[in-house]
């Protein structure tokens, strides 16, 4: 018998997050899904909102003219039902609301702002999809621009989740890092740093994951950097690769200290990313120092599948 009944319509799933607006549509099958088309628009709606939570007025109508394109591929590849989710700029902003209001009048569906916990659990459902977490204990993380998620996890389930204000665009706007990153700013920036996770470290002494799961987005330009340094080819099917430890070590090192033009010009790194990979690379340099990891895994999905993930399995039990 089949987990989940056949549904003919077709959803579409959108994460309107602090950097990226990410766009997920598929069909539902009796189990699981078939991706029918994906995207991403480099938004960037939280873009210096950090020191007086506001969205500026550039960023907010840049956030809704890219729900009016969502809305339109929605239409041509003829959803039924859209489901829109909005994250870390949003729910901190004095005026997130007021663009989810706005948001849900382009879309003619509500954007539901979720607080920093539903979206690591989000995350954590699906980064699970492509990873199922067994004999062992693991430790999602998912690098966003307003926040980073941390999940710790096992083969009963969640062990310990928190979401920390600290992605990279917040990061980027806190130091305002001189080009390239200099060697003070990066000490005051591993401090910040130091201080915000010390619940992490606390977390990772007592249930001592063995593996680093990275949750798409930073880490699919991470992966990319990765098959770059070996002169490989990347496997164009969505499952999970792994990262040598030391590879990665020498990726962070070299994204840290590199200039915006080197990242600029380099074709492993997509335009959305490079602004913000020395943060991105410094925050996970931090917390792959905090313990001895077996290694690294990269997970495709994230949190737009997770979200699908628990619509579908909800219908099921309805």
């Amino acid at each position: 018998m089949s987990e989940l009944p056949l549904i003919q319509n077709r959803v579409a799933v959108i994460d309107c997050g602090t950097n990226t607006f990410n766009l997920l549509v598929a069909d539902p099958q009796e189990t699981g899904w078939t991706t029918v088309y994906q995207t991403k628009l480099p938004v960037k709606i939280g873009e210096g909102s950090f020191e007086d939570k506001t969205i500026k007025a550039a960023r907010f109508a840049r956030g809704l003219d890219a729900l009016l394109a969502y809305k339109y591929v929605c239409k041509n590849y003829e959803c039924s039902r859209v489901f829109a989710y909005g994250t870390s700029a949003l729910r901190e902003s004095i005026n997130g609301k007021e663009f989810a209001a706005m948001g849900a009048k382009i879309l003619g569906v509500p954007v539901h702002i979720i607080d920093g916990m539903e979206e690591a659990e989000l995350i954590y459902r699906g980064v699970q999809l492509t990873y199922p977490i067994q004999d062992e204990t693991a430790l999602i993380m998912d690098i966003g621009g307003g926040s980073t998620e941390f999940v710790m996890a096992n083969s009963t389930g969640v062990l310990w989740m928190h979401s920390f204000n600290i992605g990279v665009s917040r990061l980027y706007d806190t130091i305002r890092p001189s080009d390239p990153l200099q060697h003070r700013e990066l000490m005051a920036l591993k401090s910040h740093l130091d201080e915000i996770l010390r619940p992490l470290k606390e977390a990772i002494a007592v249930h001592r994951p063995q593996r680093l799961i990275g949750s798409s987005g930073t880490f699919d330009t991470l992966l990319d950097l990765y098959f770059a340094s070996i002169k490989s080819k990347k496997p164009i099917e969505q499952s999970i690769q792994r990262i040598p430890l030391a590879t990665m070590h020498a990726i962070n090192d070299r994204m840290i200290t590199s200039t915006f033009e080197q990242r600029l010009t380099n074709p492993a790194i997509p335009e959305m990313r490079v602004q913000f990979m020395p943060m991105a690379c410094a925050l996970l340099d931090d917390v792959l120092r905090m313990h001895d990891f077996q290694e690294i895994i990269h997970s495709p999905y994230s949190l737009k599948e997770g979200a699908l993930s628990r619509l579908l399995q909800t219908e099921a039990s309805a």
